[in-house]
């Protein structure tokens, strides 16, 4: 699975897994968010562009499922594909549920019956509403959803976007490709919840591609993950710096990765000051 654009370098994502999108120049990635954007909305491109490939095949986004979160935001009803999928969830538990097709069934007759006593006569003509079944779309219409934790406490950030995820899985029945785009998780969750999330979603398959300005969102992802994109749009070669460092061990810790992801996050903003000066002169001495 590969991200094309004509503002940055193709992005190798990790299909079936969270991958960790970093951009070093502001407007590449607000251009970046803007394309994502129109991509999903299946708004025609023409530059800048950006196209997502499977196999080698072009795949628009009416082909995939796709859900889209943000850092910061936690109303269900401001974004209307969040509100629509509270809808879709509602009606998918209450077509699977006996109990509660009972409830809507009985719901429906005593609506019927005041419905039949409502008749306004005017000039010789009466007007009353209909008695036909009332839908379920039509009876949400006259109660709006009401969104609330089960123990009564505060829905928390974590909360928020972890229902999001699994409802939205929840959802998904068909064989499409399920990409899921979070943009600055370290907004709004901590060091255990970003790890819950996106363990969560590697275990369901899913493609999260999340865009950071965080070095700690880094750290919950694989090598090979991880997409730093330079000014230039080049794409940083974090899996070339990786197996470099591995010739300064004669057999390699666990902890190297992590080590790599450090170095590399510090050498792609140039920011070498922390660095023990061993690290910083190797860093240095390959962009010369």
């Amino acid at each position: 699975m590969n991200w094309h654009s004509n503002l940055f370098e193709t992005i190798p994502l990790v299909e079936g897994e969270v991958n960790v999108i970093v951009f070093a120049d502001l407007e590449k990635q607000f251009a970046y968010r803007q394309l994502v954007k129109h991509w999903t909305a299946h708004q025609r491109m023409d530059y800048p562009f950006c196209l997502l490939t499977i196999n080698g095949r072009e795949v628009p986004a009416k082909e995939i499922n796709v859900l889209s979160m943000h850092g910061g935001g936690m109303e269900f009803f401001k974004d209307k594909h969040h509100a629509k999928q509270l809808l879709e969830l509602m009606k998918f538990e209450l077509e699977n549920s006996p109990e509660l097709i009972q409830v809507f069934t009985l719901l429906q007759v005593e609506l019927e019956k005041a419905f039949e006593q409502w008749v306004v006569e005017f000039d010789g003509v009466e007007l009353q509403p209909s008695t036909e079944m009332v839908s379920f779309e039509q009876l949400i219409k006259l109660a709006p959803i009401e969104v609330r934790s089960a123990t009564g406490e505060p829905i928390g950030a974590y909360e928020y976007q972890s229902f999001l995820l699994k409802s939205w899985l929840h959802l998904v029945h068909n064989k499409k490709t399920n990409v899921c785009f979070y943009d600055f998780p370290e907004n709004e969750l901590n060091k255990s919840e970003l790890k819950e999330l996106f363990d969560f979603a590697n275990s369901q398959g899913c493609t999260m591609i999340c865009l950071t300005t965080s070095q700690r969102v880094i750290n919950h992802v694989g090598i090979s993950n991880v997409h730093l994109i330079r000014h230039t749009g080049e794409r940083y070669m974090i899996e070339t710096l990786y197996e470099e460092l591995k010739l300064f061990f004669s057999d390699a810790p666990e902890s190297l990765e992590s080590f790599a992801k450090s170095l590399a996050y510090s050498d792609f903003h140039e920011d070498y000051t922390m660095l023990d000066p061993k690290w910083r002169e190797f860093l240095i001495s390959r962009t010369c």
